[in-house]
This record gives structure tokens, sequence and C-alpha cells, in this order.
């Protein structure tokens, strides 16, 4: 990432292998003052997006996170990234578990 840049969307695939949905209720990240689950939305023509106030991780299944779809934001950025650090991200679930997943930092 530029220096300078404030903010950047994180992509990746959550697995579920339990047999309820798991309800993402919140991100944290070290390096964002700030963090928002996103809904992309599409109305006609028109792709925008929204805060979520949860994402959902099906059972037995997948949700992927992606820049034409669902994923997470990381604002207010207290440093300048680099492309191939890994960095952990803290899910938060709706049952009150803290999932730490790593995220590797790639160029767009």
């Amino acid at each position: 990432m530029p220096p300078g840049i404030g903010e950047t969307s994180v992509f990746l695939t959550l697995t579920n292998a339990g047999a309820q949905p798991l309800k993402i209720t919140g991100v944290r990240s070290a390096v964002a003052g700030r963090t928002m689950l996103m809904n992309t939305v599409k109305s006609g023509a028109m792709t925008g997006m929204k805060m979520a106030a949860a994402l959902v991780v099906p059972a037995r299944g997948q949700l992927v996170l992606s820049a034409t779809g669902d994923h997470l934001m990381l604002l207010d950025l207290k440093r300048s990234l680099k492309v191939g650090e890994t960095l952990n991200l803290r899910l938060l679930t709706s049952d009150g578990r803290s999932l730490t997943v790593g995220a590797t930092v790639r160029k767009p």
C-alpha cells in the first residue's frame, strides 16, 4: 500500500466445519483504529457498500469475502502495510468467541 493510505479492504475465505451457522459480529486488528463488516449491495445497475451488523458463515460451508462481495474494512490505519506481511485479525462471534485468522497483505 502506498504511504498515506488510511484504509484497506480484507478479502478471505472463512470455513465453518460445525453443524451450526457462525455469525461474525465484529473484527479487530492492531493495525487499524476502526474496523467494519461490509455488505455489497446491488440496486439496478448501481453497486454500493453498506455496513453490516453481522456476516454469517453457513454450517458446514464457506463465506467468501471478496472485492465484489461482502468483505472487511480496516480504517484509520496506524501504519503502512507491507506486501507479504501477515496481519492477525480477531473475529468476534455472536456466541462470545474470538477467533484469530491471518491475512497476507497483497497488491490489488
